[in-house]
């Protein structure tokens, strides 16, 4: 455990940089977890909290206090008993909201959907052609790609979630809302520097740093340095349609909408494939 400093937020700051931080973080997220299955939101124990928050989001709430001055413990608080305390009462306060006393919970909606983890899975697609997919040439398919292609491209939302699961992590000017005032402009610092693609792609070059203060940032938004490292690092696990909701500021329904329009354009596109009827 890293050795106090001047103030809490000192310490906390150097055990965020310690090669501990991962070990100490996984236990915190675990607990965290541990707490928000045994309670009640929306009126289904172990369900998903108000705005589709997971353990780690309750973790970095805390930090975030800490560091915006709204929490300030004792030098000499251990940091994991100070983070858990907090994440503990973080939990129980929105159980308490208003927001939580709703009685419809989203997991009603997605459910299901929420156990796949890949675009393949995420989609309904029907086995009853399996066999004569494969016997397609290649050329073929790929004809048809482009039409494909235009219907992901004409729609923003689809787009994005499209992108989500062909990169290894990907990142919008949403995602940064509460720690950049202009969001495109820390995407484009971003692409300068070489961390993401024009597709908002992370590229290796970020994935090689090894912690918050090798990411470099102009004065604009060095600040909020180790915000915008943690945001970019979770966007290799955003896969399921309420993380997908969260990650891109909708409502989960809006996610799930646009599940079902790309599903009946697969479909479409799965009846030509076999010579049905191209406006079946």
């Amino acid at each position: 455990m890293i050795n106090a400093g001047k103030t809490f937020k000192n310490k906390l700051m150097k055990e965020l940089e310690s090669d501990s931080w991962p070990t100490l973080k996984e236990d915190c997220c675990k607990f965290a977890y541990a707490r928000m299955k045994s309670m009640f939101w929306k009126g289904v124990k172990g369900g998903t909290p108000p705005g589709g928050l997971v353990a780690e989001d309750f973790l970095y709430i805390v930090i975030s206090k800490v560091f915006d001055g709204i929490l300030n413990p004792k030098p000499d608080v251990p940091c994991v008993s100070f983070l858990k305390q907090s994440i503990k009462s973080e939990l129980s306060n929105l159980s308490k909201s208003k927001e939580n006393k709703i009685t419809n919970s989203e997991d009603v909606l997605t459910d299901d959907l929420a156990k796949n983890e890949s675009l393949f899975n995420w989609l309904y697609i029907d086995s009853e052609y399996e066999e004569k997919y494969s016997d397609m040439t290649e050329e073929f398919i790929e004809s048809l790609l482009p039409e494909l292609l235009e219907f992901v491209r004409s729609d923003e939302v689809i787009t994005k979630i499209v992108k989500m699961f062909i990169y290894a992590g990907v990142v919008f000017p949403e995602n940064f809302h509460y720690y950049a005032y202009d969001g495109q402009a820390l995407i484009e610092e971003l692409e300068e520097k070489g961390y993401l693609g024009c597709e908002g792609n992370v590229l290796p070059k970020f994935w090689a740093l090894k912690r918050s203060s090798g990411l470099k940032l102009s004065t604009q938004f060095a600040d909020y340095r180790d915000a915008i490292f943690t945001i970019i690092n979770q966007s290799l696990n955003i896969t399921k349609p309420r993380d997908i909701a969260r990650w891109l500021r909708l409502d989960v329904k809006v996610v799930y909408n646009k599940k079902k329009k790309l599903e009946r354009k697969i479909r479409k596109f799965k009846r030509i494939y076999i010579g049905g009827n191209i406006n079946d």
